[in-house]
């Protein structure tokens, strides 16, 4: 069995499996200056620059991005290639993201937040 766990603005997420490799990763949106954050947090990846986002699209872009890039640093610190069977973000009450990230074929997850 396979487990990750998030915690984040009073939200925990947890994940398991049973057969395979999982990350997950939980964030509340928040304002920041996405700017500044901007080509740091992502300047190798193939997103447009969030600079050139619409200003209220810019903070759930960052997290889901955000969340992302950690569930999958979790799966590849657990041993397994970057690439990913599933990788999927979503929106929680228009104030949280949440991304899972699974490594290996043929795996079934379970997930609770609270």
């Amino acid at each position: 069995m396979t487990a990750s766990l998030s915690h984040a603005g009073g939200w925990f997420a947890c994940a398991r499996t049973y057969n395979g490799t999982l990350g997950i990763d939980i964030e509340p949106i928040i304002r920041r200056d996405f700017k500044s954050l901007d080509d740091p947090a992502f300047s190798d990846s193939c997103h447009p620059a969030l600079s050139r986002l619409p200003v209220d699209i810019r903070p759930r872009e960052f997290y889901k991005r955000w969340t992302r890039h950690e569930a999958r640093f979790k799966t590849i610190q657990a041993g397994h290639p970057p690439s990913p069977v599933l990788a999927h973000s979503c929106i929680i009450h228009d104030s949280l993201v949440l991304s899972l990230f699974m490594a290996d074929a043929g795996s079934e997850a379970e997930l609770n937040v609270f």
